[in-house]
């Protein structure tokens, strides 16, 4: 078991400085803080002392947070995931949600992407897309643009019918979760790698054929 830090102010050419252990600072990095003079540097030793028995990890990480942290972690553990992973991946949702995007400026960006895959027609529809929805509703914030609103703007801008009603809502839906394609054109990458590796498998297969046809014929 590793021995508990002590946190006992030692005189450098800086002043009076306590050293605090990189396992227990929120940085995950060692620091170092220093005081003009030595009470000063004991005093926030013993703070830290008192800290560090109750379980406060670098002054942020109270008991009741080490167990959740731990519960956490035994959740995670099968799948392979780590509790700052998840915190970043939670954060990133987060953030999506609250981003202050509006709708036309996801619009155009989809755009931009789309223009090179998409079809001429499904392109041509994307350009009704202010004529389906109005202003107002293009220059909302995504993360205020919920189901029911949309719904209700649709039907105001003339779908009545179920049929137009669910075909608009498909190219709104588009919209809205629009991602670039990155994690499109990474795949295209490995496919093409896919295809050099069975190109020379079957080249390898046509040499091999070719010298056994010679070696028959010179039999």
């Amino acid at each position: 078991m590793p021995r508990s830090p002590k946190f006992d102010p030692v005189e450098t050419s800086r002043g009076w400085m306590v050293s605090i252990p990189a396992n227990i600072t929120s940085e995950g990095k060692r620091v170092r803080k220093f005081f003009p003079t030595e009470s000063e540097a004991k005093k926030f030793g013993a703070t830290l002392r008192t800290k560090y028995r109750i379980g406060q990890r670098g002054g942020h990480i109270s008991h009741e947070l080490a167990v959740m942290a731990g519960a956490a972690e035994a959740l995670l553990e099968p799948h392979g995931v780590s509790i700052m992973e998840a915190a970043k991946w939670c954060l990133a949702q987060l953030g999506e949600a609250a981003s202050p995007e509006t709708f036309r400026e996801r619009y155009e960006r989809a755009l931009l992407d789309g223009e090179s895959h998409w079809s001429a027609i499904y392109l041509k529809d994307m350009g009704k897309l202010e004529n389906w929805t109005g202003k107002a509703f293009m220059d909302t914030k995504c993360a205020l643009l919920k189901p029911t609103m949309i719904v209700e703007t649709l039907r105001d801008q003339g779908a009545k019918a179920r049929s137009t009603l669910e075909h608009r809502l498909r190219y709104v839906s588009t919209i809205l979760n629009f991602k670039p394609r990155h994690r499109k054109e990474k795949r295209i990458a490995i496919m093409s790698v896919g295809q050099a590796v069975n190109s020379f498998v079957l080249a390898k297969r046509k040499r091999n054929d070719g010298r056994r046809r010679c070696w028959f014929s010179q039999g």
